[in-house]
């Protein structure tokens, strides 16, 4: 089981300073993500300085994931992705012209799987019907057509608030998408802890077939700490490994986090004394 970080934690450090600083604590994976003033794709379509972060992530042994969610990467005025979902067909048609045209591009950084999420209707009450779905899996199996096309893993990411926000939303999507193979599951394990499904390790036992990998956030130290309760990422991945999963656990902080003091090095130990 490999222990990954997401980069998005690091907004003041370049992607290779960033690939080379994780590499060095022992993190094998790492999630990029898209940034005005750094991963960013220009107009013919590429990624500025794609050759050499992909042959520095060859040298460096890690494995590239790119998440789709970086702030501000459509418009320089709103902060959000636009949702794959929105009811408002101009706002879902440029996000999956943006989720395309970043999937036809990540294998040039190196990238192995691609994340997003599909966001919200855009209404005052989240709707989970039929249209919806169906509207949303003919932009998803466009999606997922063009990442089978480059070799690139689709997972989706379930998040609060949204279409899907749970595995069982993921569950359902799947039966309407064409090609449920292609899509895979990046589980949020803070998500599916504040929506109540539990036991965690049960739950994705059940998406072996389809899980990609998992994320957990600070949420997590955070509640476990306000508890009083010592949270070790450690034990979480040994109940993790026994029940088979071997998917990628990738950290995520924020920005306002310090990766020096985060309990993570813990999980590190983790995965050199397991392989």
């Amino acid at each position: 089981m490999n222990v990954g970080f997401h980069a998005a934690a690091m907004p003041w450090h370049d992607d290779a300073t960033a690939l080379r600083w994780l590499a060095q604590m022992g993190y094998r994976v790492v999630a990029l993500i898209p940034r005005r003033n750094g991963l960013r794709l220009a107009d013919d379509g590429a990624v500025a300085d794609a050759t050499p972060l992909n042959l520095l992530a060859g040298e460096l042994g890690l494995q590239v994931w790119l998440c789709l969610e970086g702030r501000f990467i459509d418009d320089p005025h709103r902060p959000g992705w636009p949702s794959l979902a929105s009811e408002d067909s101009c706002v879902a048609d440029r996000s999956l012209e943006l989720a395309s045209r970043w999937i036809m591009a990540a294998a040039s950084i190196g990238a192995t799987t691609v994340t997003f999420s599909c966001g919200s209707t855009g209404g005052a009450t989240e709707r989970h019907d039929e249209a919806v779905l169906d509207r949303l899996a003919q932009r998803i199996d466009v999606l997922s057509a063009l990442a089978d096309q480059t070799g690139i893993t689709l997972a989706l990411r379930p998040e609060r608030g949204g279409v899907v926000a749970t595995t069982i939303h993921f569950d359902r999507l799947r039966q309407w998408v064409r090609r449920p193979g292609l899509l895979k599951l990046w589980a949020d394990v803070d998500v599916m802890l504040q929506t109540g499904e539990i036991p965690v390790a049960d739950r994705l036992a059940r998406h072996g077939d389809c899980l990609a990998g998992l994320v957990m956030g600070m949420h997590h130290v955070t509640a476990s700490e306000s508890a009083g309760l010592r949270f070790d990422p450690a034990i979480m991945l040994d109940n993790l490994s026994g029940t088979g999963i071997d998917a990628p656990v990738i950290f995520q902080m924020s920005a306002a986090d310090d990766p020096l003091r985060c309990p993570y090095d813990s999980a590190i130990r983790f995965m050199r004394e397991n392989g």
